[in-house]
């Protein structure tokens, strides 16, 4: 797939208003990747950069100058690209480059890979101003307007049991920086680590993060005892009690991906 002369045209109108200094005749190059948006590389300075189209925005309705703020943050800690530019009325991101450096995955070691990562991002230091607190009824509410009456109500169950998970089980201990889209994919370099596509952090709950990542990488709970024991070995806490607070986010997991699936499906086209 290449890229359409409209969308050019957008990136480079994006691009002169940015800090690069790019010509007109800027190659955009499709990467590779599993996405929701549309991603290319480019050439700017002797330097390559990352830029994305994202979908409809009112669809996620995600505040995108503080996610930008907020990688620039752990971009500074080398935890993330650093971002360079964001063009909010057209949907444009800019990302310095980062190839993916150590990272060879093995079946046998994903889900080891994948706790232990987790673990490390659940430490990360980061200025609390920068970060916004989820709120998964508030975010189930949103994604339940793009639907009609009949999808809605066969959701109203799950979303009253859901609410109340949330409610007695979320804020149980303080919150922690929470990439909450946590793929294999996403994961560039382990040492020193490096994680990409960060458009849903947030200040959120350490266990749901675990539970998304485990649905995210479509790893069965009941098989996903790798990723508990690498996580708590990696934090100093019972196993045992992690995938009880993992399983107990279950329900919230499938909710919040349930929802952003048939939401996103609903966009016209």
């Amino acid at each position: 797939m290449t890229i359409s002369n409209d969308e050019k045209k957008i990136f480079l109108q994006v691009l002169k208003k940015s800090p690069l200094r790019i010509g007109k005749n800027t190659v955009f190059t499709l990467m590779p990747v599993q996405s929701t948006h549309r991603i290319y590389t480019f050439e700017a300075e002797n330097k390559t950069y990352v830029i994305k189209k994202f979908i409809e925005e009112s669809f996620t309705q995600l505040n995108r100058p503080a996610i930008f703020n907020a990688q620039k943050d752990l971009a500074s800690q080398g935890f993330a690209p650093m971002p360079v530019w964001i063009d909010c009325a057209n949907g444009v991101w800019v990302e310095e480059y980062v190839s993916s450096q150590n990272v060879v995955f093995k079946p046998a070691q994903n889900q080891s890979l994948l706790g232990t990562v987790l673990a490390e991002l659940h430490t990360i230091k980061i200025d609390s101003k920068l970060i916004l607190h989820i709120d998964l009824p508030a975010q189930w509410q949103h994604y339940l307007e793009h639907l009609s009456q009949s999808e809605q109500e066969k959701w109203l169950h799950d979303i009253e049991q859901g609410t109340d998970d949330y409610n007695k089980l979320f804020d149980t201990e303080p919150r922690v920086l929470c990439h909450n889209d946590l793929s294999l994919g996403h994961i560039l370099s382990h040492a020193p680590l490096i994680v990409v596509d960060w458009e849903y952090l947030a200040w959120g709950n350490r266990y749901f993060d675990i539970a998304s990542a485990i649905s995210i990488n479509q790893i069965p709970l009941s098989q996903a005892h790798q990723v508990i024991e690498s996580y708590a070995e990696k934090l100093g806490r019972s196993a045992q009690e992690v995938f009880n607070y993992v399983q107990a986010m279950k329900l919230c997991t499938q909710i919040t991906n349930g929802l952003w699936y048939e939401a996103k499906n609903a966009l016209p086209l």
